[in-house]
């Protein structure tokens, strides 16, 4: 049986492996592509999986999403949804970009 001790360490290691694949998934943007199909796929199986196991409580899983967007885009998820139905442009900043990759 699975120690409460064992539980918080599966958990961690879900939320983890959580935040990896949602950042990927985000830093897609708006780019439509076979590989960000293929990322939201997989993201979505293991939303899937954490949830229907009950690896993490919901309420984490909608904070870490939530920060994660907050962080990829600037806004909330649902900011985001209403500029989109808005038709209001993202705008991306691209100053990190403006450093060579050999120094990055």
């Amino acid at each position: 049986m699975i120690t409460n001790n064992g539980q918080g360490k599966q958990t961690e290691g879900y939320l983890e492996k959580l935040l990896e694949l949602v950042s990927a998934y985000y830093a897609f943007g708006d780019i439509e592509s076979e590989a960000r199909l293929k990322t939201k796929h997989h993201l979505n199986g293991y939303l899937q999986a954490g949830t229907h196991c009950n690896l993490a409580p919901i309420a984490a899983i909608q904070e870490l999403l939530e920060s994660a967007h907050r962080e990829a885009f600037g806004m909330s998820i649902e900011e985001r949804k209403i500029q989109k139905k808005l038709g209001l442009s993202v705008e991306i900043d691209w100053s990190l970009y403006e450093e060579p990759a050999i120094f990055r």
